[in-house]
């Protein structure tokens, strides 16, 4: 008996479906005609496209002459979509690219009548995800917002066009951060490795900005911080996460197999506890300072309302100063800058005292002496890798630094090492905390260790 496909659909109506099917199934994916051709001519879709219900069964788009040519009649019904409106057709280099036109997913929700009870709660959570504008889809949020609000207003549509909150107006929208941003999140639903990720790195002074790659780049959630977008992964081999602005991001490739990865678990409010923003210097420190109101500014009142680090900080009032305590906190420029807005004349008795250079950047150098336990074949590398951490190059903060090591002749496992005219900062106490993860010392001593204090 024929199934129903059968009497109604005509073999040009079946591939249309398919094609149709696929496109509901990734409402908010561009794809090339040879990714389409490549997805449709298996699993459900072949199902569809075949009267026989048969995978082996051939059809008009497989063209087995040429495995990467895209068949005439599979251009055609791709057109006719997009003449209906039905699909976006855009254009990338030499490549086609098919999306499904938003107007269609809008329409489909629309069709749904929101209860009086549930309309409220839209209302109450269609603001703030409006001000997330570049997820992929943030474009349902207005249609969801005037059919809740539809219920309570008779004069709806006069007032249609009336904001009711406004969180973060954009001067100018980002269309390719917000396609990035698009990419990313279906890239990291179906957990597929980036096979190459250009993107430019840091920006420091007086140096310009460089380009950097990553290889095999596994993306595991995106992440707003301070009205910035980041991805999160980690490369084979890393230890450690890394946080890539999107809106640096020059180039990505994924494999044409679409490789995966297994994702490992992760929790983004575990690894961001006792961050003040997305980044995380060294290890976890306790850091202590205290604060008095400005002429102007109720620092006080800020600080004991908003928290720096939410979870980690206590105060207590003592006069006119406030004591402020994070605890297990991760240093990072987030949070340097935070405590700089309170005003240098507002802020007294700063612990650890290192945390002084990177809060006013006053130049303070000094030399200091240390003993690392490490093979002696180990030193070059060690030597390397500690130039790099510490920025002893030309163009870094400590390009005028020297390292100078001598070996213990009565122990020959611990060497003798002294950095002159080192910044003692955030950058130098990490580099001391995260010896053995980063440059594989055994063991460390800092002889003038009072000055991590």
């Amino acid at each position: 008996m024929s199934s129903l496909l059968d009497i109604v659909l005509d073999n040009t109506s079946r591939q249309r479906y398919a094609i149709l099917k696929f496109f509901l199934d990734n409402p908010n994916r561009k794809f090339t005609r040879q990714e389409i051709l490549q997805k449709v001519t298996k699993g459900e879709y072949l199902l569809i496209l075949n009267k026989k219900n048969d995978e082996t069964d051939e059809h008009p788009f497989i063209n087995k002459s040429n495995d990467k040519g895209v068949p005439t009649i599979f251009r055609d019904r791709l057109n006719e979509l997009v003449q209906e409106d039905i699909l976006q057709q855009s254009r990338l280099g030499r490549e086609f690219l098919y999306k499904l036109n938003k107007n269609i997913v809008i329409s489909e929700i629309e069709k749904y009548n929101i209860s009086e009870k549930h309309a409220p709660d839209i209302q109450s959570w269609i603001p703030s995800l409006k001000n997330y504008g570049e997820l992929p889809f943030a474009s349902l949020l207005e249609s969801l917002d005037k059919s809740s609000r539809k219920i309570y207003d008779d004069s709806f549509k006069d007032e249609s066009h009336i904001t009711i909150v406004d969180f973060e107006t954009p001067f100018l929208k980002d269309y390719k951060l917000s396609e990035n941003i698009t990419e990313l999140y279906w890239i990291i639903q179906d957990r597929v490795i980036i096979r190459k990720l250009i993107y430019i790195g840091n920006y420091y002074p007086n140096k310009e900005a460089e380009k950097k790659t990553l290889k095999d780049f596994m993306p595991y959630v995106l992440k707003e911080s301070k009205g910035q977008w980041y991805v999160t992964g980690k490369c084979e081999g890393d230890t450690f996460f890394r946080s890539i602005p999107v809106n640096r991001i020059i180039e990505k490739h994924i494999y044409e197999d679409e490789r995966e990865f297994e994702r490992e678990s992760f929790s983004p409010a575990e690894y961001w506890d006792g961050c003040a923003g997305i980044t995380k210097y060294g290890k976890p420190i306790h850091i202590s300072f205290e604060v008095k109101n400005g002429l102007i500014y109720n620092n006080i009142e800020y600080i004991n309302s908003m928290p720096l680090v939410k979870g980690h900080q206590k105060t207590k009032q003592v006069g006119d100063w406030l004591k402020v305590f994070l605890t297990n906190v991760y240093l990072g420029p987030e949070l340097i800058r935070k405590i700089r807005t309170f005003g240098r004349n507002n802020i007294k008795n700063i612990k650890p005292r290192w945390l002084e250079e990177d809060l006013w950047e006053e130049g303070n150098r000094k030399d200091i002496d240390i003993r690392i336990e490490t093979r002696t074949e180990n030193l070059k590398a060690w030597e390397k890798c500690a130039k790099n951490k510490l920025q002893i190059h030309k163009g870094g903060e400590n390009q005028q630094a020297k390292i100078i090591i001598k070996t213990d002749p009565k122990n020959p496992a611990w060497h003798q090492v002294r950095i002159s005219e080192l910044l003692i900062d955030a950058r130098f106490y990490s580099f001391i905390t995260n010896q053995e993860m980063d440059l594989g010392s055994e063991r460390i001593i800092v002889k003038n260790s009072s000055i991590l204090k």
